[in-house]
């Protein structure tokens, strides 16, 4: 394997990094209600951070000139992950926070690396097959584990679907980066792309109504958020520019285990945290370390 591979792995989990801290924010933000506002908030911070990474040639010299085929798939991503994706994430983390909400969301990394192999024509191998098998089972014992919980029960639904829209965002922007190599201007066509449809639901005085009567403490945290939420992003388009959907995927699987850590500094109070979701959280990293050995 080239120093291409172990790079992107490496950007792989400083995404996961910032997706957690993301999820840490996001249930202090959207705790009481906000989902709509966190959600809008984060891809309007978004945008400018990209321009300006576009601007200042972080990524180096991008293509000047997508294909059609390019646009058109980095468009539907910015759809199924900016609008749908993070509707259903933020309110299964409302519903029954960060700490059960990821590890069933994360079941997206095992989705998009098994459909990758036969639609993208990704390479299959027996350390991708024993990764996603113990990803799987550390994932199923986790959610097992909150089965019973009142919240886990109203955010199970949202989660899931949550894990079938990344899922096939992933795909999307792998299919993308494989026309044309533009992570920086991918993301930021996805992002833009988003941006109608959420506009468009001021429309709806319920919306326009949880917008502006945000708290100051409430609207910080939906800032930070969206800081460390387009971090994530930011660095997840180059990974998928770099290797393959289902070692990207299988990297995010870590991020249950970096968000349980980091609520039970910070969101310990409002969290459930217990053995069977670490434990579990562990069985996931076992999956993580076999895929890049």
């Amino acid at each position: 394997m080239d120093g291409e591979f172990y790079l992107g792995v490496a950007i792989a989990f400083i995404s996961s990094i910032f997706f957690a801290s993301s999820g840490v924010t996001t249930r202090r933000g959207v705790y009481g209600g906000g989902v709509y506002s966190t959600v809008l908030i984060s891809v309007l911070i978004g945008i400018p951070m990209y321009l300006i990474a576009l601007m200042s040639g972080v990524m180096g010299t991008e293509m000047p000139r997508l294909t059609p085929q390019a646009v058109a798939l980095f468009m539907l991503a910015g759809i199924v992950h900016f609008v749908l994706g993070r509707f259903t994430l933020y309110y299964a983390i409302h519903e029954m926070g960060s700490s059960a909400s990821y590890p069933i969301m994360s079941t997206s990394n095992v989705l998009s690396a098994i459909i990758a192999i036969p639609i993208l024509g990704e390479i299959l191998t027996i350390n991708k097959v024993l990764s996603v098998l113990i990803v799987s089972i550390g994932i199923y014992f986790m959610a097992i584990g909150n089965i019973y919980v009142r919240e886990f029960r109203r955010g199970f639904p949202p989660a899931l679907l949550t894990a079938i829209l990344f899922a096939s965002s992933s795909l999307l922007v792998r299919a993308a980066l494989l026309i044309n190599r533009a992570p920086i201007t991918g993301v930021l066509i996805s992002y833009s792309t988003s941006i109608p449809f959420l506009v468009g639901l001021l429309g709806h005085e319920e919306y326009l109504n949880e917008l502006i009567t945000l708290d100051k403490v409430k609207l910080a945290y939906m800032i930070l958020n969206g800081i460390l939420v387009n971090m994530g992003q930011f660095f997840r388009y180059i990974s998928l520019n770099m290797v393959e959907v289902s070692i990207v995927g299988i990297v995010f699987s870590g991020t249950p285990l970096l968000t349980i850590l980091f609520s039970y500094m910070v969101n310990r109070d409002i969290e459930l945290i217990n053995r069977r979701i670490v434990y579990s959280s562990i069985l996931i990293v076992i999956g993580i370390i076999l895929i890049v050995i």
